[in-house]
């Protein structure tokens, strides 16, 4: 049996190798251009509470992703998810009535009108 022989044997029995492969990460891509320190933020979140009220009452009726988001920024604001007498059903037509009777303010002012009553 010559080494080619031989070889290609050892080949045949161990078996071809695992091919490898890498995966893209989206997260680790869109990390890499942060510098050190530096946060990505989600820009829907991060307007939740600088948004009016007259904005959060066109996207409650639209039931568009900026509501939902407004809404996870209201009860992160308020703080009573925690609680176990908190009511998210109460506290969103509590915070869309007090919208309807004042549209030029903020939903951080909502927030905080919330909390006082509460």
């Amino acid at each position: 049996m010559n080494r080619y022989t031989l070889m290609a044997s050892i080949w045949l029995v161990s078996g071809p190798l695992p091919a490898t492969f890498e995966l893209k990460d989206p997260a680790a891509e869109a990390m890499a251009g942060l510098e050190a320190g530096e946060v990505l933020e989600d820009s829907e979140a991060v307007a939740g509470g600088a948004r009016t009220c007259s904005e959060f009452s066109r996207n409650r009726k639209k039931q568009n992703d900026a509501y939902f988001s407004d809404l996870t920024w209201l009860i992160s604001a308020i703080g009573g998810a925690g609680s176990s007498s908190f009511d998210p059903d109460a506290m969103t037509r509590w915070v869309a009535d007090y919208c309807a009777s004042h549209p030029e303010r903020r939903l951080e002012e909502a927030a905080a009108a919330f909390r006082v009553k509460s």
